[in-house]
């Protein structure tokens, strides 16, 4: 999210500018296609990967909502948002919790709800491409996602949900990044080696537990940078 304050709608524990966290695997081939490495899954991020995060309509929606306190809303949404991610709780105690943080009144709950999602509806085209392009050449690819149940079940209905042969979403599984269950939860579930498992994601946080799995990561800042991490060599380790 470029150009965006962290402490207003950067998620916490990301930076509004992000840098890969492994140098480029290397150079791409002749026929500029990236070539599926035998057994090897990518496991994509959603937010700030192939959704673009918290877009100014949803928003702004928000902080009208939240009576224009902007600074201290988006510390009680991300204070609170752990436990909505894993379903501990619903978006009636999320959105309870978050305003009486706030110490006002909280506004509908189907209108808190429909200006969340709206945070979370624009597509990064160019991910989205590299996603489709990954899929057409055989890739494996997985998902990924911290997720709360009212904004997955507009995400899931996105059309680049299908190139994914794995959807795992924190709200669904009770698990979310960065816990090391939720690594080996989707190794398990792809019956997979840590090995052969990359993430794509654009926390920190999340890039080093991948790792400490025995996983590779990759610290997403734009496709094409994801794109040459995933080149012949292919992401680094450690």
């Amino acid at each position: 999210m470029s150009g965006l304050s962290p402490s207003r709608r950067t998620r916490r524990g990301a930076t509004a500018t992000t840098v890969a966290s492994r140098a480029p695997g290397g150079h791409q081939a002749d026929d500029d296609r990236v070539t599926p490495r035998s057994g090897q899954t990518v496991v994509f991020d959603i937010f700030g990967v192939v959704l673009r995060e918290q877009g100014d309509a949803g928003t702004q929606a928000l902080e009208r909502l939240a009576a224009g306190r902007s600074a201290t809303f988006w510390d009680a949404y991300w204070s609170e948002r752990p436990g909505y991610d894993t379903g501990a709780h619903t978006a009636a105690t999320y959105w309870a919790a978050v305003f009486d943080r706030l110490g006002l009144v909280q506004p509908p709950l189907g209108e808190l709800v429909e200006a969340d999602v709206l945070t979370c509806s624009e597509d990064d085209p160019e991910t989205v491409a590299l996603v489709e392009e990954l899929a057409r050449d055989g890739w494996s690819l997985a998902l990924l996602s911290n997720i709360p149940e009212e904004i997955a079940r507009h995400v899931v209905r996105r059309p680049w949900v299908s190139c994914f042969g794995h959807v795992s979403l924190s709200c669904r599984t009770g698990l979310a990044k960065p816990d090391p269950a939720v690594f080996e939860h989707v190794r398990a579930s792809l019956a997979a080696r840590a090995g052969d498992l990359t993430l794509i994601d654009d926390r920190q946080a999340n890039v080093d537990a991948a790792v400490a799995a025995g996983w590779a990561a990759v610290r997403f800042a734009s496709a094409p940078q994801a794109r040459a991490d995933l080149g012949p060599a292919g992401p680094r380790r450690s």
